[in-house]
């Protein structure tokens, strides 16, 4: 496993996993309990992207600049923020290097810039039951292995990995991830 050559001086954690593992009930769980939480980057372009009239096929045709941005954005949004504040992210820099992978997208420095990041932990949930919704392009098939490169990817940055299982109530999530800051 190889050290993120970043110091890890700030109080950030990543909840992540594969679509459909159950990030955004996660993540509205911490809100309720008061934490902040940064949404997903990628969402958030999607849905900014459909506002403008544009669709998620027209926006991912380009999966290459997709990628890019949403990796620029995702970058400037951590500069933002507080180090020394206690912030929740709906994913972080290195899922990008799973999706580039996924893509198969080679660009070596894209590859490289991807797995910087600087978080205290990764939460990385167990995947549900998939379902499709609008802005997702997956299959179950891509759930499994999404899954598979996020936690390849994680483990390449040498930042501590937390698995989180699918337990009886989102309460529960919620507190097992407490519970391991």
């Amino acid at each position: 496993m190889k050290k993120s050559s970043l110091t890890m001086d700030n109080e950030w954690y990543v909840i992540t996993g594969a679509p459909c593992s159950g990030k955004t009930t996660v993540l509205n769980g911490l809100v309720a309990r008061g934490y902040n939480v940064v949404p997903e980057i990628a969402r958030a372009y999607i849905d900014e992207s459909l506002a403008k009239g544009v669709s998620v096929e027209e926006l991912r045709k380009d999966e290459v600049s997709f990628q890019k941005e949403i990796l620029h954005r995702k970058i400037e949004e951590e500069k933002k923020l507080l180090p020394h504040t206690i912030v929740f992210f709906d994913r972080g820099i290195p899922d990008t290097w799973a999706y580039l992978v996924f893509h198969g997208i080679k660009d070596k420095a894209l590859l490289q810039k991807s797995l910087l990041g600087k978080y205290q932990k990764v939460f990385i949930l167990d995947p549900c039951p998939f379902k499709k919704d609008y802005a997702r392009i997956e299959t179950e098939a891509d759930q499994k292995e999404l899954h598979r490169l996020i936690v390849e990817g994680y483990d390449k940055t040498g930042i501590p990995i937390v698995h989180v299982p699918i337990l009886e109530t989102k309460e529960a999530r919620v507190d097992f991830i407490l519970k391991h800051l």
